[in-house]
């Protein structure tokens, strides 16, 4: 989304039947641009990527994502966002795809 324009800038439609998660491999990451995902692309080997390329990426976690909360950053609530937390994810199935220092 450039936020600029209030449009976005890249758009991947597949069919019902395509794992949509391999549209990742196929994305050509901008530094410092923020990235919307549905939680159907969850993919933290994958999503490392963001991290290596200075890009960002917001997703909904799945109900079972281990995450441990290191501490809360302040929030207007009255915007419509709940939380903004800074944290770690915990799994030890996340620390076997990715390095320690994205991990933990």
């Amino acid at each position: 989304m450039d936020l600029r324009g209030s449009i976005p800038v890249y758009i991947h439609i597949t069919e019902a039947l395509g794992a949509d998660v391999k549209a990742l491999d196929k994305l050509v990451l901008e530094a410092f641009c923020i990235y919307l995902l549905d939680r159907g692309y969850l993919d933290f080997a994958r999503l490392y990527r963001f991290t290596q390329s200075k890009a960002f990426f917001v997703t909904r976690a799945k109900a079972n994502t281990k995450f441990s909360r290191l501490y809360s950053k302040p929030v207007d609530k009255t915007t419509g966002l709940i939380c903004d937390q800074i944290g770690y994810l915990s799994s030890k199935k996340v620390g076997r795809l990715i390095p320690k220092s994205f991990a933990a």
